[in-house]
C-alpha cells in the first residue's frame, strides 16, 4: 500500500473505487510486471514516523475511522449510518476522523445524531495518530489504514479493528467486485483484530444522545486537527 505520509495531502489514502475498476490493456499489464523499478522499492514500515513522533498518549475511549464508500456510491449512507452507530454504541467510540472525501451534510448527521466528535485531519491520519492522542483502540472501515495504522502505532499498545463490510449494504450501482475487493483489504491486513458486520440497526437518535450525554437538541461539531 502506498502511504500518503505528505502534509496537505490526505489524512489517510483515498479508499480504492471498487466500482470503478481500472480498465488497462494486456501490453500495459505486460509492461508493468517486466518493469524493472516495480522490485526495487521496499515496503514503508513507518520507522520514520516512529522515529519523529510519539509515543502517543493515549485516551480511554475510542476512535473510528470514516470511509468515503458512501461518497463513491458503493455503500448506502443509511446502512453505514446504521454501521457507525452500532460500532460507536458496542465499543464506546466517542470521535470520529472523517475521510477528506466524506461529505459535510453525512458529517453534521454524524454529529447531531449519533453524537460523535467529528474530526478531520489536516495531516495523514498515521502522523496523527503516532502524535496524540488517539484511542486504545481505532476501529475502521476496509481502507489502508487497516494496513498502515498497525505499523505507525506498533509498541504503543493502541488495537487496530477492521469492520467488515456487508453485502446487504452495497448499492445497487457497486460494482459486482466490489464484495471480494472490500474483504480482500481486510483479510490481507496484518495485526488487525477483524470484526464481524456491525449487527444492530441504528438506535433512535434521542436515545442516542442520552447514552452519550448530550443534549436533545446537539449542535455539529466538526474541528479540525
Amino acid at each position: 500500500m502506498r502511504s500518503a505520509l505528505r502534509a496537505g495531502v490526505c489524512f489517510n489514502a483515498p479508499d480504492a473505487h471498487p466500482e470503478q475498476p481500472a480498465q488497462r490493456s494486456g501490453l500495459h499489464r505486460n509492461a508493468r510486471r517486466s518493469a524493472p523499478w516495480r522490485h526495487r522499492h521496499p515496503p514503508n514500515d513507518f520507522a520514520w514516523t516512529r522515529a519523529t513522533y510519539g509515543p502517543p498518549r493515549l485516551t480511554r475511549g475510542t476512535d473510528l475511522v470514516g470511509t468515503s464508500l458512501v461518497e463513491t456510491g458503493v455503500v448506502d449512507p443509511e446502512r453505514y449510518l446504521d454501521a457507525v452507530a452500532a460500532l460507536a454504541d458496542a465499543h464506546g467510540a466517542t470521535r470520529y476522523f472523517a475521510h477528506r472525501r466524506e461529505h459535510t451534510d453525512k458529517l453534521r448527521r454524524i454529529s447531531t445524531e449519533l453524537g460523535l466528535e467529528v474530526v478531520r485531519p489536516e495531516l495523514p491520519l498515521e502522523l496523527v495518530a503516532r502524535r496524540g492522542p488517539i484511542g486504545r483502540t481505532v476501529l475502521s472501515f476496509p481502507s489502508t489504514v487497516v494496513h498502515t495504522l498497525p505499523l505507525a502505532l506498533a509498541g504503543t499498545g493502541v488495537g487496530v479493528a477492521v469492520c467488515d463490510i456487508d453485502p446487504a449494504w452495497l448499492t445497487e450501482n457497486a460494482s459486482p467486485r466490489a464484495e471480494g475487493f472490500l474483504s480482500g483489504v481486510t483479510g490481507t491486513a496484518r495485526g488487525v483484530q477483524r470484526l464481524p458486520h456491525a449487527p444492530s440497526p441504528r438506535h433512535n437518535p434521542e436515545q442516542q444522545r442520552s447514552k452519550n450525554g448530550r443534549g436533545s437538541e446537539p449542535s455539529a461539531k466538526v474541528r479540525r486537527k
